[in-house]
């Protein structure tokens, strides 16, 4: 249902229009939640009140100036929480904050067929006067969203009317009002209740295949843009050909696709800041911007953001220079982890058993640049036992919704033994994440982190993962990465129940506290079919056969991560191709489920983890 709130500075003819449209079903789903005058003496605050509208006013002439009301204004609207205001004859000029918090949420009604007759000074009569005098023909009506400029935000309807011999200012505004206004607002709020929105998946691993498959469940999508996508994602969207940090193509591929929700996948263009750019554009972007996706882009400033905040995790030492890590290693106790500091796709964590390992991969990370400049920064942390947990969550910048547990499994071969991996595969939920761990989290972690960056002037707006290391001590904080993990959400989208839309928009407004998150009671499994060699070398571009199984399956899901349509088909193109997820009533239906399900595919060279969700044995 969309909440609107109407603002109206005199008799409120539209208000009515808008009543009746709501009365007779014309405007469908919505619901008029409050009206807002700045004129104690407008007929429209009856008019409200007749039809049992909440109905406030308030007026400039309350305050000693006009900031004074352009917050008691702000503070009222907010107090009704709409999904859209409606300017239906409003003669007040907007305060740019309101504009910023409800971009794309404002529409107003404008007596002219926009760009004629309009902008500063064209208002009421003043329009139909300028329309006479200029001796136009053809006039009319528009419905407009509102930006900074004055008539200038993005037309959504308009309608002719016709000026006729012996038009008075008067006569014509009524004309107008009855052919064109009284027709296009209720249309137009109408359209909005009921719009498909446009999406714009950054991203092509097989995250975003899952992000994708989630977005195409929602009711309220009519079209899905990836990019650059892969063959999986492209038989559920159109893949554009942009890469995720060519920024500038990718802000004029949403402008011109008129995208009304962009969602960041990937961590690159996040800790780069692409969701700044978007929203600069006025594109409604979900994750978070530059300065908050750094809780994942720098693991020295998480670290020290935890230690500020009092947020458990290991003790830590970080390092610029290489020669001081090296002496700090002389008097460590083993084992111990090295991190480099920034985006390493998973892989920047080497856990050293002896000296010599630990000097090897400091000269590995900051001198062999095995990471690039992700290792121009160090941190050598103590080594934790225990298991390990991935929570995955919902933030507003105050309100944090967790998701179900999920457990990884770095390590490329069974036993967790070989080389640390982006994933090889996941299951969901966690047997080992309990009541009483998340009570602890919630208290001590999860809130803590939400609070910890919005008083570092950090506010979070997206996906927080929680990597947890549950010890002996309690749970403790391994790492943060600021968006959905890969392959978690292969296992945790496809159990939750909420439109995932609905629960992004919360997020951007900050109003994530009237969604009731909800998943499925059941279980997940995800394995991963890779390439052999992965993740040092393999060969790519062998066709993969079996895919049209998981057609029409509604509990079996094959997420596309290196792949790619050529004329032979489908064929590999990556480390970790196919992440193939089934559902299950517990989890060893799931794990089942999902072993059965990954011999429906075949290709050259696929090889995979056996011994995804062994752990679950000894829950």
């Amino acid at each position: 249902m969309l909440r609107i709130v109407v603002c109206v500075s005199g008799g409120g003819t539209n208000l009515q229009a808008i009543i009746d449209g709501v009365k007779n079903g014309t405007i469908c789903n919505t619901e008029i939640s409050g009206v807002i005058s700045n004129n104690p003496g407008a007929y429209a605050i009856e008019r409200a009140q007749n039809a049992g509208i909440p109905a406030y006013c308030v007026s400039p002439k309350q305050f000693q100036d006009r900031e004074q009301f352009n917050e008691a204004f702000l503070q009222k609207l907010n107090e009704l929480n709409p999904d859209l205001i409606v300017l239906a004859g409003f003669l007040v000029i907007l305060p740019e904050k309101m504009i910023r918090q409800y971009r794309d949420r404002i529409i107003n009604i404008h007596p002219s067929l926009i760009p004629s007759f309009c902008g500063t000074g064209y208002y009421g009569l003043k329009v139909h006067e300028a329309a006479l005098q200029r001796g136009v023909k053809i006039t009319g009506a528009t419905v407009h969203y509102v930006d900074e400029g004055t008539d200038t935000g993005r037309i959504i309807a308009q309608k002719a009317v016709e000026v006729l011999e012996g038009d008075t200012p008067e006569i014509l505004q009524r004309r107008v009002m009855e052919q064109a206004e009284w027709v296009i607002l209720p249309e137009a709020i109408s359209r909005i209740a009921d719009k498909s929105v446009k999406v714009l998946i950054v991203g092509g691993g097989g995250r975003e295949h899952a992000i994708a498959a989630s977005v195409k469940k929602s009711k309220r999508v009519e079209k899905i843009y990836c990019a650059p996508g892969n063959a999986g994602i492209g038989l559920i969207a159109e893949c554009v050909p942009i890469g995720a940090m060519e920024f500038d193509r990718l802000v004029s591929f949403a402008i011109e696709k008129e995208i009304d929700l962009t969602i960041v996948g990937m961590d690159d263009p996040l800790v780069g800041g692409l969701v700044d750019e978007m929203e600069q554009a006025g594109i409604r972007t979900f994750g978070p911007r530059k300065n908050a996706a750094i809780l994942e882009g720098s693991k020295a400033f998480s670290k020290d953001l935890m230690k500020k905040y009092h947020i458990p995790t290991a003790a830590y030492e970080t390092f610029d220079k290489p020669e001081e890590a090296l002496a700090y290693l002389e008097d460590a106790e083993f084992p111990i982890v090295l991190k480099a500091d920034g985006l390493a796709l998973g892989k920047g964590v080497l856990i050293c058993k002896d000296l010599k390992e630990a000097k090897d991969g400091v000269k590995a990370i900051m001198l062999d640049k095995q990471f690039g400049n992700a290792g121009n920064k160090l941190v050598i942390e103590e080594f934790m036992t225990g298991r390990e947990v991935s929570v995955l969550s919902f933030v507003d910048g105050r309100t944090i919704k967790t998701m179900t547990s999920a457990q990884d499994h770095k390590r490329a071969g069974d036993g967790d033994t070989g080389l640390n991996t982006g994933g090889m595969g996941t299951f969901s939920p966690s047997p080992f994440y309990t009541e009483e761990v998340d009570a602890f989290c919630r208290e001590h972690i999860y809130q803590a982190t939400v609070d910890a960056m919005a008083a570092e002037g950090r506010s979070f707006q997206g996906v927080i993962f929680f990597g947890l290391m549950l010890t002996e001590k309690g749970p403790r904080v391994l790492e943060y990465n600021a968006r959905f993990g890969d392959p978690e959400a292969q296992v945790v989208l496809p159990r939750m129940k909420n439109d995932i839309i609905d629960v992004m928009e919360a997020c951007i407004d900050g109003t994530l506290d009237q969604i009731d998150l909800q998943f499925e009671d059941n279980a997940a499994v995800c394995v991963v079919l890779a390439s052999e060699g992965y993740p040092v070398h393999y060969e790519k571009g062998f066709v993969i056969h079996g895919l049209e199984k998981f057609e029409g399956q509604d509990s079996y899901f094959c997420f596309h991560a290196g792949t790619k349509n050529t004329d032979q088909g489908i064929v590999t193109n990556g480390g970790r191709v196919l992440g193939i997820t089934a559902k299950g009533a517990n989890l060893k239906e799931a794990r089942a489920n999902a072993y059965a399900a990954t011999e429906w595919v075949t290709f050259e060279n696929k090889y995979m983890r056996h011994d995804i969700g062994k752990a679950i044995d000894e829950a």
